[in-house]
């Protein structure tokens, strides 16, 4: 029991009560299992640190500076979000008009920043006077601006 104590052996032989590191040590006849327990709970607490810490690359890896760190999580955190719609479309009619798209309402013109996958789609346009007009048209990073008159 006494091999126990010997990493703390002048706190547990210290004459006054006090370790030898003075006021700011353990300080009392229990100063050695006090020293014991908090270096037990000081280990303990490291153990836990070290078992929450997430897999870090290993030194000198591809991901070592701070940026490409940010950007692969960047990349890890876009992979986890839903993927919407690419593209949106603006959609404007003289002097207005209630808007559908494949047969979803749209809402009133004008209308901007809809969201909408790249292809073929059917829009469907009630104008004020109450024509309706039809088209089927292309939607793609060239065609996002569609007008009824």
């Amino acid at each position: 029991e006494e091999d126990a104590l010997e990493p703390f052996a002048p706190a547990a032989r210290a004459p006054t009560g006090q370790s030898e590191r003075g006021a700011a040590g353990v300080g009392s006849r229990f100063g050695a299992a006090a020293l014991g327990v908090t270096a037990a709970a000081g280990g303990l607490l490291l153990l836990w640190l070290w078992l929450q810490t997430p897999d870090l690359p290993p030194a000198g890896s591809a991901t070592d500076s701070p940026a490409e760190a940010v950007e692969a999580e960047a990349a890890e955190v876009a992979a986890l979000l839903p993927q919407g719609p690419a593209l949106t479309v603006n959609l404007n009619a003289t002097p207005w008009a209630e808007v559908e798209m494949d047969g979803r309402a749209l809402g009133t013109t004008p209308l901007a920043g809809v969201p909408v996958e790249p292809g073929r789609h059917r829009f469907r346009a009630r104008m004020a006077d109450g024509r309706v007009l039809e088209r089927d048209l292309e939607v793609d990073a060239e065609h996002r601006h569609i007008v009824f008159e």
